[in-house]
């Protein structure tokens, strides 16, 4: 049986950004719940509706079998991830969400602690877009420099691009959205943003990074770039 309600009340709390309610249902040893003792929310979620179905996907999973989640293997070395759910229930849940990106995490690791079942990790399969070609849009450059100052290819972490913005802003903005369009990851800053800095995940298979300004509801993508292997 899925324990639907930590799922759930994850869902909710993750959209809120409630850290607090979030660590109660968080595992104490997984790198979510370090997140949240920075007061950060890994999987917001935010522009999911709420579960429509959940089914095990793995019983009794094994550390390997979490290791083939996408990017579990940056966040966990093999024999410590062993360690830390030896004793431990563990289960692997495929998750549906109403309105979900069709690449948003839907696999999540839940593992009991003291006899409780606590989100341990989410993530998803690793498999190739069917086609990158479809999923791209045709390149944007900010040739002025006015919100984007470089993007930088598995600099900081493998599969990732680091995307720095400018020291000297050209438009005004309430926010700046960072997005790897194919893997799904995305970052925002609001408030003062000049010169920030942000690694974004990007799909091994080939990715396309969009810049997006937003100003008073407004949209206006200002960059976008292809990587491909």
């Amino acid at each position: 049986m899925v324990p639907t309600d930590i799922i759930d009340t994850y869902l909710s709390a993750a959209k809120d950004e409630d850290v607090d309610t979030l660590s109660e249902v968080v595992h104490s040893s997984s790198p979510l719940q370090s997140a949240l003792d920075g007061g950060n929310v890994m999987f917001k979620f935010a522009d999911s509706g709420p579960r429509t179905s959940s089914t095990v996907a793995v019983a009794d999973a094994s550390a390997s079998d979490i290791l083939e989640l996408e990017f579990a293997s940056q966040q966990f070395e093999k024999s410590e991830l062993a360690d830390t759910i030896e004793g431990s229930d563990v289960m692997m849940v495929d998750v549906e969400l109403e309105d979900a990106k069709s690449n948003a995490p839907g696999t999540w690791v839940l593992a009991t602690e003291n006899g409780d079942w606590r989100v341990f990790w989410i993530g998803k399969n690793e498999q190739a877009p069917a086609n990158l070609d479809e999923m791209f849009d045709e390149p944007i450059k900010d040739t002025d420099g006015t919100v984007v100052d470089r993007i930088e290819y598995n600099s900081s972490q493998e599969n990732t691009v680091d995307v720095h913005l400018t020291e000297s802003p050209g438009v005004e903005a309430d926010i700046i959205r960072v997005e790897s369009t194919v893997e799904g990851h995305v970052a925002e800053f609001d408030g003062s943003w000049s010169d920030s800095w942000v690694a974004v995940p990007i799909h091994p298979e080939g990715d396309q990074i969009v810049v997006t300004v937003v100003k008073d509801g407004t949209e206006e993508v200002v960059h976008r770039v292809h990587f491909e292997p």
